[in-house]
């Protein structure tokens, strides 16, 4: 894994980067990276939204994978822990 990044939402938007690359030629794509957040210290405020991405790299010249992630948050002092059951599989070649 590369990194996890915050994506704070702003209007409507639902999604502020999809699946790409970190090292875009679109500037739209490149200003939201810039845009991202490190998770350690991020606070969101009540009501906000926010995008969480991961970015991969393949561990071999051709396939690279992801588990499911965990998601550890805090609401005032108390802890909550969220595993989701997303699986991310980077290939060079047809996964089917």
């Amino acid at each position: 894994m590369r990194g996890r990044f915050i994506f704070p939402l702003d209007g409507e938007d639902d999604v502020a980067i999809g699946s790409g690359t970190t090292e875009s030629d679109d500037p739209q794509e490149n200003a939201r990276w810039a845009a991202a957040q490190q998770p350690g210290a991020y606070q969101l405020p009540a009501g906000a939204r926010a995008n969480i991405v991961v970015a991969l790299d393949t561990v071999t010249p051709d396939a690279g994978a992801a588990r499911a992630l965990r998601v550890t948050y805090s609401v005032d002092t108390k802890r909550y822990s969220v595993d989701t059951t997303t699986a991310l599989v980077l290939s060079t070649t047809s996964c089917l």
